[in-house]
Parts: structure tokens; sequence; C-alpha cells
């Protein structure tokens, strides 16, 4: 910057003037400007919070109740085995189970309708409690983990090395070959074939991995010797609700408000319990979707042939997190009682 002060005095003065003025012009007009739009945008998804606040956390404390019911008073489930005759009264806590569920999604759903127009900002606690909501819809949605389950399984039972890197590329393609075939049955498990098509089953996947791992191929006396143990290590019943499938059901679940609170509400169990009897059949395939996670459920059957028991555990602890987060976060609702927040503390150590 030498040259500057060659410049004559007046010449340089003038030059430093103009800099200042640029500077302050830059700060006003972009950095405060950006400054105050960052405030707007946090302040706009904190009013979407307070709009829901109240009702979401109602929500999420009614279905905490209900899965702490399930999980941790022995014998409370029971109403969850529909193959079992049932009471009126483990109709009716089966039917708002599903409704507790279907109902948490809604006003997940909603929030995330109005905040689908405001760009991502906000405080902490805000931060929190939308990772709390992503951890929910991640234990409803997420197991991958279950190809491998049926992979590892059946490489054990016929003795087959699987090197780890090749671990989940057969995997899903294992689960195409498995589904594909219960698909042209119409049939949802393996154990649920008749004794000819479940030897045709075992015998495709293991040409399948044998000729992916380079193995000699099984002899038909192995598969027939090892095909119940096969059926059951295939039928490893699962019922994930999908991302889009929540915001499927979450979109059945909201109507317009009529409040002038907020934008959306979540229906009724009147108006629930009338979808579930319905004959409609777009009203059937979304209700079903919320149903396959609860129905016939086994929680006292540990023996991992039914994943939807760590998949309810998992959403029990979201659904525990999600309340801990709401009442760290200022927002102005009623209080959970010390008996809600000690419990979801626990369940969520």
């Amino acid at each position: 910057m030498s040259w500057i002060q060659t410049l004559d005095v007046k010449i340089q003065a003038a030059l430093i003037a103009s800099f200042v003025t640029l500077v302050g012009i830059f700060i006003k007009d972009y950095v405060f400007q950006k400054l105050k739009e960052n405030r707007d945008r946090s302040k706009s998804t904190l009013d979407v919070y307070k709009k829901y606040a109240e009702p979401l956390a109602t929500s999420a404390e009614s279905m905490f109740w209900r899965l702490n019911e399930i999980f941790n008073v022995k014998g409370r489930a029971h109403f969850l085995i529909r193959s079992d005759p049932t009471t009126g009264f483990e109709d009716y806590k089966y039917r708002s189970t599903l409704y507790r569920l279907a109902s948490l999604i809604g006003w997940i759903y909603a929030i995330k309708k109005e905040q689908s127009y405001i760009k991502p900002a906000g405080t902490t606690s805000q931060k929190s409690i939308s990772e709390s909501i992503r951890a929910f819809e991640s234990a409803l949605a997420d197991g991958p983990h279950v190809e491998t389950e049926r992979l590892s399984r059946l490489t054990e039972l016929w003795s087959l090395e699987c090197p780890s890197e090749k671990s989940l590329d057969l995997s899903i393609r294992l689960e195409k070959i498995h589904k594909s075939f219960l698909r042209r049955k119409n049939v949802s498990l393996a154990t649920e074939l008749g004794c000819q098509d479940l030897f045709d089953l075992c015998r495709e996947c293991a040409d399948f991995l044998c000729g992916e791992l380079d193995s000699s191929h099984l002899r038909d006396a192995l598969i027939k010797e090892t095909v119940q143990q096969s059926a059951r290590r295939l039928s490893i019943r699962e019922a994930w609700i999908y991302r889009d499938w929540q915001a499927g059901i979450g979109e059945l679940m909201v109507r317009k408000s009529d409040s002038a609170a907020r934008d959306y509400d979540v229906i009724g169990f009147k108006e629930f319990e009338l979808m579930l009897e319905s004959e409609d059949a777009e009203a059937s395939k979304w209700v079903s979707r919320i149903e396959n996670t609860f129905k016939d459920l086994d929680i006292d059957k540990m023996d991992g042939q039914d994943v939807r028991v760590e998949q309810v555990k998992a959403t029990f602890k979201a659904v525990s997190k999600l309340i801990i987060e709401i009442d760290n976060s200022g927002l102005e609702v009623s209080p959970f009682g010390k008996q809600t927040i000690a419990a979801a503390e626990v369940n969520n150590a």
C-alpha cells in the first residue's frame, strides 16, 4: 500500500473516507440485513412451534403412557394380540393405540407443513425438538439391519462364508429374491408356504448365495433337512412406516383448522375409528400401515423373529426424548407431570 503514501494528503483522506463509507454501507445493507433475516426466520420457526407445542406435547404424553403400559406393566400388552378373543375394553385399547400413534404423526406433519415455507433457523432448543422428531421418524422407518440379519442367519445355517464387504450388497439382492417369491405365492412370510414352495424358495436362495460366494452347490438333502429352520430364519416379521408413508398418514390425519390459533388440527378419535371401520380402499391402505406395526405384536417374544418389538421400543425411546426436549424448550405449554418427566428420563437413559 506504499503507493498511497505517494499521493497528495487530500487524495489520501478522500480515499480513506470513501473506503470507510463503503464498509459502512456493506455492514448496514448486507451484514445487518442478514442478521435481521436470521432473527426473523428464527422467530417464524419459533412461532410455528408455539402454535403446535401444546397439542404436540399432549399427543406425545398420551403415546408415551400407552407405550409405557405396553413395555413396563406386565401382562398389559395382551390387547395387541388380535388372534385371541378380545373384550370390548381390549378392542378400545388397541384402537386407541393406533390413534395415538397416528395422531402424533399428524401433529408432526402439521408442524412440518407450516415450516416448509420457512428457511431452517432456530434456537438450540428448537433444533433439539427437530432432532427428537427426526429420531421418532427414524425409529418408525429405518430397518436395513433386517436384510443383513436374514443373510447372516442363512449363511450360518448352511455353513457359508460371507466376507463383510459383500454383506450389504448380497443382503439386498437376497431380499429381492425372497420377497419376489413370496409375492408370487401371495403370502407374507416364508413360514406360510407349503412344503414344495418352501423347498423351492430355499433352493433358489441357496443357489444364489453359493454362486456369489464361490461355494459348492448345496445338496437337495441338506436343503430338505434344514427347510423349516430356513423358513424361520427368513420369516423375520417387520412393518416399517417409511417416511413418505408417515407423510401420507399425516396428511390423512390433519384438517384445516377453524381456530385462529393455528392452520391445522388433527382429527379426533371418532373420525379415526370411522376410518378404521371404513371399506374405502384409500383410507384402509393408510390405516393398515399403522395397524401393521401393532397387530399381533407379542412383546414377550424376544427371539428376533419380530423386529417390530425393537421398532416400537425405539419409538418409545424417541417419544421419551421428545417429551424431555419439549419440557426443556421454554415453550409455553401446560407442564408435564413430574411422573411423566421422571419416567421419560428413565426410558431415555
